[in-house]
């Protein structure tokens, strides 16, 4: 069965019917709540404001909600304590949005494209998540736009979450072209991290987990510290010199003084 990005456009795809569908689906849910639950894993975030990107009919919301309260049955590597979470989802499918509104699941949500940016604050978020959802920045109507798209929208995540937080994003792998695009991607706005594979088989599931660079970083404390040392070394050097021209000054003064008395004797 092909895969809802490789028919149509998301807006289009996505229709009351389908969204209908798509939300009985307990298959579809089960398999969204255990990819929602490792991300959750994987950006190792115990509370505060989490973002879910692409959050459809509101499965992982929900998911999201049972770890807050501390009984989620598909995390197993969560810990099983009650925590405070706000929870921000964002989807481009108005209808996804409604149904997810319906559910009442306590959380905001907000309508965008997500290769237009993000339009939060800097530093908003704690974690990042996103499940079946960057997929669709690949199906653009050139290469140029695509990576366009993924600049756009990875460089305003960077900016959305905090120094030390970090962003989980499953997607479904389709070549080694896209992995190597994400990366390049994610790396230029100032990422690190990788992919992560989970999963055998059919089952097999592709997470993006990326990183923050801090702004003051190790590298630039050693050069500090070497710089440091360097000034003292140069400094310590300098007083050598000092010393020794000093000593050959007195030996001079020394010399002088003896051939100055041997005339006198004479």
């Amino acid at each position: 069965m092909a895969r809802p990005e490789l028919k149509n456009l998301p807006t289009q795809f996505y229709t009351d019917e389908e969204v209908e569908k798509y939300d009985r689906n307990k298959r579809v849910v089960h398999i969204q709540r255990k990819m929602t639950a490792k991300c959750y894993e994987l950006i190792n975030c115990a509370s505060g404001v989490i973002l879910d990107i692409g959050c459809g009919t509101g499965h992982s919301i929900g998911a999201l909600k049972e770890y807050e309260k501390g009984c989620n049955e598909e995390a197993e590597n969560v810990p099983n304590r009650s925590m405070e979470m706000f929870v921000i989802g964002l989807d481009i499918n108005r209808n996804m949005l409604v149904t997810c509104k319906n559910k009442d699941l306590g959380a905001e949500l907000v309508q965008l494209d997500i290769g237009d940016s993000l339009p939060f604050q800097p530093a908003s978020f704690d974690g990042i998540i996103s499940v079946s959802c960057i997929q669709w920045l690949f199906y653009a109507s050139n290469t140029e736009k695509i990576e366009k798209r993924l600049y756009t929208f990875f460089s305003s995540m960077y900016a959305a979450l905090k120094r030390e937080a970090s962003a989980c994003l499953q997607f479904y792998y389709e070549g080694k072209w896209q992995v190597d695009l994400l990366m390049k991607v994610s790396r230029r706005v100032g990422f690190v991290g990788g992919v992560v594979i989970d999963g055998e088989g059919k089952n097999t599931k592709y997470y993006l987990v990326l990183n923050m660079i801090m702004k003051t970083t190790k590298f630039e404390k050693v050069s500090k510290e070497v710089f440091s040392r360097g000034k003292r070394r140069k400094n310590k050097l300098d007083d050598e010199a000092n010393d020794e021209k000093d000593n050959l000054r007195n030996d001079k003064r020394r010399k002088t003084s003896g051939s100055g008395k041997k005339n006198k004797k004479r």
